[in-house]
C-alpha cells in the first residue's frame, strides 16, 4: 500500500503527464490550427480587398478607356497600316536609318481591338538604330515592338535591324458582331 506522500506524488505525476499529453495532443494542435486559420483568413481578406479595389478601378476607368479608344484609334485597318508605315518611315528618316524592307500584314481576329503588324529591315550605325528606336518609342501613335534582332552586316561597320512592330485599330462593336456571324467566303466581295 502506498503512503499518503506517495499517493500525492503519484497524483501530481499523473496530473503532470495528463496536462503534458493534453497540451501535446490537444492544445498545441488546436493553437497551431487557429494560427493557420488566422493567417488564411488574413490572406483571403487582403485578396478580397485587392479584388474590390481592382473592380472599383475598372468601373471608374472603363468609360474613360472606351472614350479614348473610340476617339484615338482608327476604325479602318488601312488607315492604321498607313499611320504605322508613315511612323516607321519618318522615324527611319529622322534617324538616318536605311530601311530596305517594309512588309505589312493584318492578322485575322474577332476582337474589337485588332492589330496591324509590319515587318521591317534596316541598316545603319548604332546611333541611327538607337535614335530610330527612340523615335518609335515616342511616336504619337501606339506602337509595340513585338520582336527585334540586331546583327552585324557582313563586311561593313553598319548594323542590321530586323523588327516586327504593331499598332491597334478598332472594329466598331456592331461590325465585329456582324463579321463574326457572317460566313467566311473564299474570294473578295
Amino acid at each position: 500500500m502506498m503512503s499518503r506522500r506517495e499517493r500525492i506524488i503519484a497524483i501530481v505525476a499523473a496530473t503532470a503527464v495528463l496536462l503534458l499529453g493534453l497540451d501535446r495532443f490537444v492544445l498545441s494542435p488546436l493553437q497551431q490550427w487557429r494560427d493557420e486559420l488566422s493567417q488564411q483568413t488574413s490572406h483571403v481578406v487582403d485578396e478580397l480587398e485587392s479584388n474590390n479595389r481592382m473592380i472599383r478601378t475598372r468601373r471608374e476607368l472603363s468609360p474613360r478607356w472606351r472614350d479614348l479608344v473610340a476617339a484615338h484609334l482608327p476604325t479602318d485597318p488601312a488607315a492604321a497600316e498607313s499611320q504605322l508605315l508613315y511612323a516607321l518611315r519618318d522615324a527611319a528618316k529622322n534617324a538616318r536609318l536605311n530601311v530596305t524592307t517594309l512588309q505589312p500584314e493584318r492578322p485575322a481576329g474577332k476582337e474589337e481591338l485588332r492589330e496591324v503588324v509590319v515587318s521591317a529591315v534596316g541598316v545603319g550605325s548604332m546611333d541611327a538604330i538607337a535614335h530610330f528606336l527612340y523615335q518609335l518609342d515616342n511616336a504619337s501613335m501606339a506602337v509595340r515592338v513585338r520582336r527585334m534582332r540586331i546583327g552585324a552586316s557582313e563586311g561593313k561597320d553598319d548594323l542590321t535591324i530586323e523588327l516586327r512592330v504593331s499598332t491597334l485599330y478598332r472594329v466598331p462593336v456592331q461590325n465585329a458582331a456582324a463579321a463574326a456571324t457572317r460566313p467566311a467566303t473564299g474570294g473578295a466581295s
